[in-house]
């Protein structure tokens, strides 16, 4: 069973899902709006996740580019990226990340990211 989902295919398609079609409603937003927050539709829960769904789906959220692909031999003065490596010799490798935010490319900060 699967309340949300959302998938990203090889190519970057996106897809969402939804277990209701109430989810999105304005009902639903304003059932669950929050008091101490204004009691707007904009502090309703529901209106939080559905926009940040809309907007993933979209690709206005959760969007990646990498730009100045960069790698050496550890201790190697930089120059041109070589061709390939013999086994077992250590390697630095370096890009830069960006993250698409309302429009514009910043640097993406993470500490998790897996090569």
């Amino acid at each position: 069973m699967t309340l949300v989902a959302g998938y990203q295919t090889q190519y970057n398609l996106r897809i969402s899902l939804s277990g209701s079609l109430k989810m999105c409603s304005n009902a639903a937003m304003m059932n669950t709006r929050d008091p101490d927050q204004g009691n707007t539709i904009q502090s309703s829960s529901n209106y939080q996740l559905c926009t940040e769904l809309v907007e993933w789906n979209l690709q206005e959220r959760g969007v990646l580019k990498v730009e100045k692909v960069r790698h050496r031999k550890v201790g190697d003065e930089w120059a041109a990226n070589p061709e390939n490596y013999k086994r077992q010799v250590d390697i630095e490798y370096f890009i830069d990340i960006y993250e698409k935010k309302n429009g514009e490319w910043i640097a993406y900060n993470a500490q998790d990211i897996q090569f």
